[in-house]
């Protein structure tokens, strides 16, 4: 026995010999119809298809393309973090430098400070010395003055020393020269006394020996009568200027 669904088609095939093997125009119609959507359809859904592939190239391109920016701005953002952790480190850098030449502009200051100081006490000294120079060339002329008035007194002392020795010499020799004078008259004057006191007793022969040693006697008392004493020499030789 068939199966029933082999028993319809064979109903269907007998039918359609049925009718001289022909379809029916609306069927035919129907079919094409049908054909002409079923081709509509799938050209519309190939077309929508193609587009769909079109834009989902194009998104995967825009895709690659926002991944690649976004790798480039994320590279940018690391070098972006990573320029601000420098630009903060820079920062506190020359923050740092700043306080140092903050402190050296001080410091700056101050020594200009000093040196408007230094600068006035170097012209006070420059005064005190330029007084200091004209006091010491006054106090050097006057010292060249007292120098050669020095010098004058000297000559004037030397002259006065040579002039109180010739004035001794003399002196000394004017005594010996009275000395002998005196020695000659007083030997005279005992000579002629023991010869008029002998002359009496008669030894003048006696008179004649001893004589010459009263005269030695009489002369050593002469020479020590007429030397002068020291005391006396000694104040002339001080006082030069006396004797003078």
């Amino acid at each position: 026995m068939l199966p029933t669904h082999h028993k319809k088609r064979n109903m269907v095939l007998d039918s359609m010999r049925l009718g001289g093997g022909r379809c029916p125009p609306l069927v035919v119609s129907i079919l094409l119809l049908a054909c002409f959507l079923l081709i509509f359809n799938w050209w519309s859904l190939s077309t929508e298809n193609i587009e769909l592939i079109n834009q989902l190239d194009q998104l995967q391109d825009q895709l690659k393309i926002t991944v690649e920016e976004r790798d480039k701005f994320l590279t940018l953002k690391d070098s972006f973090e990573q320029q601000l952790k420098n630009s903060e480190s820079e920062v506190g850098v020359l923050h740092v430098r700043l306080q140092k030449q903050n402190e050296l502009k001080k410091h700056d200051d101050e020594l200009t400070e000093d040196l408007a100081m230094c600068k006035s006490n170097l012209d006070s000294l420059t005064k005190l010395d330029v007084t200091k120079t004209a006091t010491l060339e006054a106090q050097r002329l006057e010292k060249d003055g007292l120098i050669t008035e020095l010098d004058t007194k000297r000559e004037e002392t030397l002259k006065l020393i040579s002039e109180l020795n010739k004035t001794k010499t003399d002196m000394e020799l004017l005594k010996q020269t009275c000395n002998k004078n005196n020695v000659k008259e007083l030997e005279k004057n005992n000579v002629e006394k023991d010869t008029s006191n002998l002359a009496d007793l008669g030894e003048l022969e006696e008179v004649e020996k001893y004589a010459p040693e009263n005269m030695k006697k009489n002369k050593v008392v002469v020479n020590i009568e007429a030397e002068p004493s020291p005391k006396s020499i000694t104040r002339q030789s001080t006082n030069p200027d006396r004797v003078a």
